[in-house]
């Protein structure tokens, strides 16, 4: 059913605008170190993966990484990115086989991160020298007063159905950990 708006009656919204919340993850519950979210519609534009009091329960560098895929987890050399710790503290990496959110100058339990990847698609038929999903991270560490920020791109030519949040250390995360996707999709794609 459309939407026809009033104040100009040849414009018609024909899906709902906006994001949709696809999961809510209770990271702390599990004691898993890695957190998988599928069932990302084929016609996704942007995805993001938010989290409230993202902390580890040990100490180990490789506080938070990404990955995505379509029908698995790609671990290729198809990550790019820069990251960043404010202090001074920079990393980057052409071919990673995953993305980096926080640099590893950061490695105690003590860091508690709140703030979201964003995932948007821009992907096309180029190749992949020219094409993928820009990502941007962008946490607040509400324990030690710090911000982390880290900017990419997976590159690809399709879509993805699933995304993948994940310490290098294998350890497990703190009471009160959230992990909430949400996706927006259109029809550009």
């Amino acid at each position: 059913m459309a939407i026809n708006w009033s104040n100009d009656s040849t414009v018609n919204q024909v899906r709902p605008a906006g994001l949709k919340r696809l999961a809510v993850v209770d990271i702390d519950s599990s004691g898993a170190s890695t957190h998988t979210v599928t069932g990302i519609p084929s016609d996704a534009t942007e995805v993001n993966v938010n989290f409230i009091n993202y902390s580890m329960d040990a100490s180990s560098t490789g506080i938070m990484n990404l990955r995505m895929g379509n029908g698995s987890i790609d671990t290729g050399s198809n990550y790019n990115w820069g990251c960043d710790d404010g202090n001074g503290n920079s990393q980057g990496s052409n071919g990673s086989s995953y993305f980096r959110c926080v640099t590893t100058h950061h490695s105690g339990a003590s860091h508690v991160l709140t703030g979201g990847i964003n995932i948007a698609r821009a992907t096309h038929s180029e190749g992949t020298a020219y094409s993928g999903w820009i990502i941007k991270a962008f946490f607040g560490d509400v324990n030690n007063n710090m911000c982390f920020s880290s900017v990419g791109v997976y590159k690809t030519i399709g879509v993805i159905d699933r995304v993948q949040v994940y310490n290098a250390g294998g350890h497990g995360y703190d009471s009160g950990g959230r992990m909430i996707v949400t996706v927006a999709t259109g029809s550009a794609y």
